[in-house]
């Protein structure tokens, strides 16, 4: 069975935080990146999420988009993980 739109982009994301996790770790010294959704933004659009939403987002939108969806799913009970969730929520907004 072929992965859909959704699972595809849940793994990106997922690729996305451990990419993230060794770069905090490596070059941060382990502090914690504030700026996190600039990192992600610039990652995920040089690694196609642009392909896989079809759009054409500039890193600085999409990094705005993740901060207000990670804000969101603080809110939620969080059963979801954060890469499902952002997942979703990147579809239903950009697609």
């Amino acid at each position: 069975m072929p992965e859909s739109m959704q699972d595809r982009i849940t793994n990106l994301l997922q690729r996305a935080s451990d990419a993230h996790h060794e770069y905090e770790v490596a070059v941060l010294n382990g502090v914690r990146d504030e700026e996190w959704e600039q990192w992600y933004a610039a990652w995920l659009i040089e690694h196609g999420i642009n392909d896989l939403l079809n759009s054409d987002m500039q890193g600085s939108d999409l990094a705005d988009l993740l901060r207000e969806i990670n804000a969101m799913h603080q809110q939620t009970d969080q059963q979801k993980s954060w890469a499902q969730y952002t997942a979703e929520r990147l579809i239903d907004t950009v697609s």
